[in-house]
């Protein structure tokens, strides 16, 4: 509240001039008696007299008395109101005045918040009284006796209450002051606040004009003008020349021409060079200058370069700072007039007293603080930024200590970053006086300086996180090279002899701490790198993992990370080997065999070797088999097998079923990187060892000798090359050699050579089975590589070479070996089939396994089919409508289906018979309208054939009957074509054809192209004109019966509905 602070007395108030009852009053004023009658006063004695000491203002000429009462004056004057009331230049004070109503409703709302909380803290410390004694023993009014605990609760609530008492009612009294004195002055002392307020303003008024005219009479300075000096003006308008001014007969200075400027320079540089080589004793440092445009310039390389210049050729005369400049980043900036001012004064002065050397020492001395000082910048700024926690800077005197890695439980590391006097006190040097102070660093590494490393510092371009950043890659690589020691140590110590898988790649640098990495890994499974965070220094693995927390957090706690870091990765591999292996396995679907009753032991017994962790697991593939996939870990990796294991069969049974090894695939000595597709190859290699297993025990039983070879593959020359989709990326693929002659044991065995081999192919997920390829050789391919290159079969394929391939399929585990015998029984017979049809020189269409198709006498074709079982093959013969040989299918399956030389009298058949059988199929053609009065033909065997002419009147008493027969004569083949009508039959057809007796006679006597009437029979060569002679013999006969009658009904039972005469 603004106004001067009153002390209230009996008398009035102290430190206040005219007061009147505690109220300044204005000069010349005039103060009632009564003072009740100015407004806003409080009620003053019932008399109104004057208080005791209370004084009338001055212009009335009142004085003091006792009683407050002068006895010249009246009792009572009255003054108008309008005395009091302040002018309009006084402005009423409103702003920080608060209302007394919301300072009692404030104080008010307190008291009830206080007693509230009052009331819950009373309530949180409960009483425990005694009930009263029984038959009211006691009495009513005796006080219940409290116990220690509840007497000390007693005397808190107390105190609560009273201190609640207390403090509101000093609150309240404030209040009642308040309120007595607003009923009073409050009117009064509001009006003397704004009076004060406008008595303040005014005085800085009077004090800001005071300020202004002073501001003026300044200003007005500098527009003052000298009186004009008429005189001298006078004189130089009228005579051109002021005779009283002083002539100081300065020479003009021509200006210099270019050939004179560079006169002038190159004296000064043969000044400067001759100062230089004859008068001035140079340091190391300042021996590399040059001089030109009449300047010297002295280097000091990654510093400065200082240029000076030389007035005269007196030696005595000092050197003169002309310009430096400054060879390194961020470089000072001598900017404004001021500054360089005092540059120049301090290397003249230097230069002066110590000549160049001084100054080139202070430019030194200069440059090598403020590097320092810089560096001190940049690691403020960086531990500002993001090496806020990890980083302390100290500045002792000019030595910059950074010390970094503060958060790491490791020792302490930091370095330091100086200025060294650079003497060498073991020899003394030749040049004392040289400058060989230089920025020097130390190095401190887990509390150790590290005197056997140096690392440049950059001093052109100063950095001092690229600094920090170098000494923290060589400290990271240090820890990771102790870290790869004690790996390499653990690894000999538990590899035990076996194989070791462990591979381990450091990497290291002497300029980025990112770019240190150690990288482990444990065969075909990802890289796990262990770095060092350059900032907080802390090691981490990445890529994180499953089982990186753990991991992580014991890194973290590790003191000494050179000797526990290596056990931590160990552990840290294998079990992450762990977790992926079952997190694929669990992605492609394999079934966990955990219910399976088998141990460790087992496992380590049947491997022969340590399985520190094992998994059992049976893929889709192998369902309803007893065979598995397992992996086993220990600390040299993970290892694959294939095991065969019957659960319900007692564990005694089960101690030499079949447990293989399988091999990841993979290049070299490192395995393949671990993920599905590797798992799918991995089970593609298990359903192969178990096919081959299967086979190898049931080759084993048969007697035939065998063995696992890994056999190179090149898939351009391979027949069935399409098929070896899942194999393209092998050079070589494991095959089970068999002895062939030892599997085949048959008269027709040597078609081949006597080693067969047997190759996993793929599997058939589609028929569930396994897809195998046995592949052989041709003994004598030439004689069958026409024929058999027609094959058109998916299962088999022959190359040029001669090799052959036959595909096969089985379930997993099953053996495949009975399909091989049945199918090699099938190519030998394919083999003697293919000979015997180039022997003949039969042209083969197709061949394969099911059947096959060849073409003979020019443009007749025969498919022969291989049905029946693999015990009881059978031959059926596909033949077409136009074919001959249709006529006799039944007969020559018969032949080609013979054990003993089927086949070859089946082709001497074809050959032998084709002349008569397509005779017959003429006849057929030519008498294809003739019915029921055409030739019928009776086959009775394949070499013995019936010709007859029927008689449509009587079916069973034919007009002529003809017997065709395949007889050997000496050494020669012959058709025979006899008559074997009888008697009766003779004598019926005489009375219809009375000339046919004498035709067939004399038929029987000529002799045609290739065959010769032997009046009983007809003789033809096998090759010769067999097809001519029944021909003939067919024109002989009709002819013969074409000059009678023949009555015959169309339903052929004798009915003469219809008769037919024949001319």
């Amino acid at each position: 509240m603004p106004g001067r602070l009153l002390k209230m007395t009996t008398n009035g108030v102290e430190g206040a001039d005219h007061v009147v009852n505690g109220k300044q009053s204005l000069p010349g004023a005039v103060q009632p008696a009564n003072e009740s009658s100015i407004p806003g006063l409080g009620k003053r004695a019932s008399d109104n007299a004057l208080v005791n000491g209370d004084s009338h203002l001055p212009g009335l000429g009142a004085y003091p008395t006792p009683n407050g009462v002068s006895p010249s004056s009246p009792a009572k004057t009255a003054l108008p109101d309008s005395m009091y009331d302040l002018p309009e230049e006084v402005v009423h004070i409103t702003t920080g005045v608060h209302s007394l109503g919301a300072l009692i409703q404030r104080v008010s709302a307190q008291c009830f918040n206080e007693l509230e909380a009052t009331v819950d803290q009373l309530a949180r410390l409960p009483l425990q009284i005694p009930s009263p004694m029984a038959n009211g023993a006691g009495g009513i009014h005796q006080t219940p006796t409290l116990s220690g605990k509840d007497e000390e609760r007693n005397k808190q609530k107390k105190g609560l209450i009273l201190k609640f008492a207390s403090d509101f009612r000093a609150k309240f009294i404030k209040l009642l002051v308040l309120t007595d004195w607003a009923k009073r002055d409050q009117k009064d002392v509001s009006k003397l606040i704004d009076l004060k307020n406008w008595l303040v303003v005014q005085d800085d008024a009077a004090l800001q004009a005071g300020n202004w005219f002073y501001n003026i009479i300044k200003d007005l300075r500098s527009f003052k003008l000298a009186n004009p000096d008429l005189e001298t003006a006078l004189a130089v308008l009228s005579k051109g020349d002021v005779p009283w001014l002083p002539h100081l007969d300065f020479r003009e200075q021509k200006a210099l021409s270019p050939e004179s400027t560079l006169k002038v320079l190159r004296q000064m540089n043969a000044i400067i060079n001759l100062r230089l080589v004859l008068h001035e004793e140079l340091i190391p440092q300042l021996r590399d200058y040059r001089v030109a445009n009449g300047r010297a310039t002295f280097t000091f390389p990654q510093e400065f370069e200082l240029d000076v210049y030389v007035a005269s050729e007196d030696p005595e005369q000092p050197w003169y700072f002309l310009d430096v400049r400054f060879l390194f980043e961020p470089a000072p900036q001598m900017k404004g007039e001021r500054l360089r001012a005092v540059v120049d004064s301090r290397m003249n002065m230097a230069l002066a007293e110590n000549g160049l050397k001084g100054a080139c020492e202070l430019a030194h001395d200069f440059v090598l603080t403020h590097k320092i000082n810089i560096l001190r910048k940049q690691a403020q700024e960086l531990q500002r930024g993001i090496w806020a926690s990890s980083l302390n800077v100290d500045m002792i005197r000019r030595t910059l200590v950074v010390q970094y890695w503060t958060e790491s439980p490791q020792p302490k590391s930091w370095i330091e970053i100086g200025i060294a006097t650079g003497k060498d006190k073991s020899r003394r040097r030749k040049a004392d006086n040289a400058i060989s102070s230089q920025v020097k660093t130390r190095w401190i590494r887990n509390g150790k300086e590290q005197k056997d490393v140096e690392v440049p510092i950059d001093l052109a371009n100063l950095s001092l996180e690229r600094l920090l950043s170098a000494y923290i890659a060589r400290h990271s690589s240090h820890l990771l090279e102790s870290v790869q020691e004690g790996l390499e140590t653990q690894a000999l110590n538990l590899a035990h002899g076996e194989e070791r898988l462990l591979k381990i790649d450091l990497t290291t640098s002497e300029t980025e701490p990112a770019d240190c990495v150690l990288r482990a890994r444990i065969g075909g499974h990802p890289t796990t790198a262990l770095q060092i965070d350059g900032i907080t220094g802390r090691l981490y693995f990445s890529p994180a993992g499953i089982a990186t927390p753990k991991a992580q957090e014991a890194l973290e706690r590790a003191k000494d990370p050179a000797t526990e870091a290596p056990a931590t990765l160990l552990r840290y591999l294998t079990y992450d080997i762990q977790l992926r292996l079952e997190r694929l396995i669990d992605n492609l679907g394999w079934e966990a065999m955990r219910h399976l009753k088998i141990t460790r032991d087992d496992i380590s017994r049947r491997t022969k070797r340590e399985a520190l962790r094992f998994g059992l697991y049976q893929p889709r593939s192998f369902k309803g088999s007893h065979w598995y996939i397992m992996f086993t870990i220990n600390l040299c990796g993970e290892s694959w097998w294939v095991l065969e294991f019957d659960p319900s069969s007692p564990s005694n049974a089960n101690a030499d079923v079949a447990c293989s090894r399988l091999k990841v695939p993979g290049t070299g000595d490192l395995l393949a990187p671990l993920s599905v597709q590797t798992l799918k190859k991995l089970e593609q290699s298990a359903i192969s060892a178990s096919s081959y297993i299967a086979a190898n025990r049931d080759l084993t039983a048969r007697g035939v000798s065998t063995a696992i070879r890994h056999v190179p593959i090149d898939l351009s020359k391979t027949p069935l090359a399409s098929s070896f989709k899942s194999s393209t990326a092998e050079k070589t693929l494991p095959t089970l050699m068999i002895r062939f002659s030892q599997l085949l044991r048959s008269t027709r065995q040597g078609f081949a050579n006597d080693l067969l081999q047997l190759q996993y192919l793929s599997f058939d997920t589609d028929l569930g089975q396994v897809r195998l390829v046995a592949k052989g050789r041709m003994r004598d391919p030439a004689k069958v590589q026409d024929v058999l290159q027609k094959t058109k079969d998916s299962n088999v394929a022959f190359s040029p070479d001669g090799s052959f391939s036959m595909l096969l399929s089985a379930k997993v585990g099953v053996s495949v070996v009975p399909t091989i015998v049945a199918r090699l029984n099938t190519l030998n017979t394919l083999c003697h089939f293919a000979k015997i049809l180039r022997r003949s020189g039969f042209e083969c269409k197709t061949i394969s396994f099911s059947k096959v198709c060849f073409r003979f006498a020019q443009d007749q074709e025969i498919t022969l089919v291989f049905a029946g079982t693999e015990e009881d093959p059978r031959i059926k013969l596909e033949i077409a409508r136009d074919n001959p040989h249709r006529r006799v299918a039944p007969l020559l399956e018969e032949i080609v289906n013979d054990p003993e030389m089927g086949f070859e009298r089946f082709v001497l058949a074809l050959d032998y018979f084709h002349p008569v059988l397509r005779a017959f199929q003429r006849l057929e053609q030519k008498h294809a309208l003739d019915y029921p009065a055409a030739p019928i033909i009776h086959p009775r065997q394949v070499d013995f054939y019936r010709l007859l002419y029927p008689n449509p009147n009587n079916p069973k008493e034919p007009y002529v009957i003809f017997d065709l027969s395949f007889k050997r004569n000496k050494d020669d083949l012959e058709w025979r074509i006899a008559e074997f009508s009888n008697q009766n039959a003779k004598l019926e057809r005489e009375k219809v054809f009375p000339n046919i007796e004498a035709k067939l006679s004399e038929f029987m006597k000529r002799v045609g192209t290739g065959w010769t009437g032997m009046r009983s029979m007809i003789i033809a060569p096998h090759k010769g004109g067999i097809e001519e002679a029944i021909l003939e013999l067919d024109r002989c006969v009709w002819d013969a019966m074409g000059r009678g009658t023949i009555s015959h009904s169309r339903d052929g039972k004798g009915i003469g509905q219809d008769v037919i005469t024949i001319d």
